[in-house]
């Protein structure tokens, strides 16, 4: 405020207010509460720049649980049920990956990564005992790395990572594999290992989100940097054990 009377009164106004931390947002999931269906009553975990994690009621009216973490989260996936068992993952700014158990207790164990994580998805969701956690880092490296920590593998990019994002398939029986945008928009599906499909688009991808859309519950949504959005889908009876293409 430049005029001093303009500071009095605002001086005037405030004193008497109790001091409140201000925080923004900085990631968001939603952990399903008690049955795992896409349209099953969730609670939004929320990661802030105060360097804590939220989980709040459906309705989204109060806390229901909240955990301060040793840095800022950036990136945020949930594994399991609230009611039943649940798991939270966090990639913060420190270069570490974090996990908050039930109920909203912070693990002692931490993963330590050689770069900055860029983005990061948890695969068998169902299970909090098996998950493995998928994390993007700046050096064009992708790791797996099971619950408690222990690498499975590597891999190297040949560019930058962007995003990465869980594709989870049934058929048959459930295959889950995760994709990965490339800053030269070029898009690669992994189970596990090995490649199983790629596509590339026309920029950089900004954000991906495979799921239900419409109809369809096999759609792959990417966002690119240009303004562009691809819909693509798999086609029926698609096998990605192999050479499956989207």
């Amino acid at each position: 405020l430049s005029k001093p009377e303009e500071r009095a009164e605002f001086i005037e106004l405030s004193r008497k207010l109790p001091l409140k931390q201000q925080t923004v947002v900085t990631c968001m999931k939603t952990l399903k509460k008690d049955f795992d269906d896409n349209d099953a009553v969730s609670s939004l975990v929320i990661g802030t720049e105060a360097g804590t994690v939220l989980i709040l009621d459906p309705p989204g009216s109060k806390i229901l649980n909240q955990c301060k973490l040793p840095s800022v989260p950036t990136k945020i996936d949930v594994v399991g049920l609230y009611d039943v068992g649940y798991r939270i993952v966090i990639s913060c700014r420190d270069g570490n990956i974090y996990q908050i158990k039930d109920p909203g207790e912070l693990s002692g164990k931490k993963i330590e990564l050689e770069a900055q994580p860029v983005d990061l998805v948890c695969l068998e969701k169902n299970s909090t005992e098996t998950y493995k956690i998928v994390v993007a880092c700046m050096d064009s490296t992708i790791h797996v790395y099971r619950r408690k920590g222990k690498k499975d593998f590597s891999l190297y990019m040949p560019s930058p990572v962007t995003n990465l994002e869980a594709i989870r398939v049934k058929q048959d029986r459930v295959t889950e594999c995760f994709a990965v945008a490339l800053e030269t928009g070029e898009v690669r599906v992994y189970n596990g290992k090995n490649q199983v499909s790629s596509f590339k688009v026309d920029g950089r991808v900004r954000a991906m989100r495979y799921g239900s859309y419409g109809r369809e519950n096999t759609a792959f949504l990417i966002a690119t940097q240009g303004g562009s959005l691809h819909v693509k889908f798999l086609k029926p009876r698609t096998s990605l054990e192999g050479g499956g293409k989207a």
